[in-house]
């Protein structure tokens, strides 16, 4: 009986990891087509250079270094504010 590493899955007689194989993207039948590349088992555009995928959206890395929301990085909440990608407290 054949058997594939952890986070991999049998298609036909090779092992692919559906989440991340463009040829084998979410299922073994799946080829994410032309540029789009397979993230998560789906079929996406990739970001621009200089840019990262975050909550569904490309944001350029210039974007994290004042969203309190993304600060420094992808869903790094800020409670008050962010500078230059660091929370900050407010000014007294």
């Amino acid at each position: 009986h054949f058997t594939c590493p952890a986070g991999q899955t049998i298609c036909g007689r090779a092992c692919f990891n559906l989440m991340n194989d463009p040829n084998h993207c979410g299922d073994c039948d799946h080829q994410c087509t032309n540029t789009r590349i397979c993230e998560s088992g789906q079929c996406i555009t990739p970001c621009p250079e200089g840019s990262q995928r975050c909550n569904g959206t490309c944001m350029q890395w210039t974007e994290f270094y004042f969203d309190t929301n993304n600060c420094g990085s992808c869903g790094n909440r800020c409670a008050v504010m962010c500078a230059m990608g660091i929370c900050m407290f407010g000014w007294m």
